[in-house]
């Protein structure tokens, strides 16, 4: 989508699955199911729309690199971060953005 997400979001992620789980969902945009969701300490109990946890959509190389960063911080301990959250507001307000939601509409 081109996006990255607020240090907050990120840092709260990170703090419940750990650095590493939580790379890997942000850097892959991998769908997990609520088993795995439950597995990794994302969610707490399996039940209602849990299976779609993690419906991200595959990142652009700016939004994946931005998401690398916030993973970092917030591993550093950083619950917000002014840099991320204008880069955040950056791609929100993108191009990118834009163009792929604009893509959905005609599909």
């Amino acid at each position: 989508m081109g996006i990255s997400f607020p240090q907050e979001d990120v840092h709260r992620l990170v703090s419940l699955v750990g650095r590493g789980q939580g790379a890997r969902l942000l850097f892959s945009a991998a769908t997990i199911d609520a088993a795995e969701a439950a597995r990794i300490g994302l969610i707490e109990m399996i039940g209602g729309e849990a299976e779609t946890i993690a419906a991200i959509l595959a990142n652009e190389d700016e939004s994946l690199a931005a998401l690398k960063q916030a993973v970092a911080r917030a591993a550093e301990g950083r619950r917000s971060d002014p840099e991320m959250d204008r880069r955040f507001d950056d791609l929100i307000a993108g191009e990118t953005l834009a163009r792929r939601l604009e893509g959905r509409k005609r599909t």
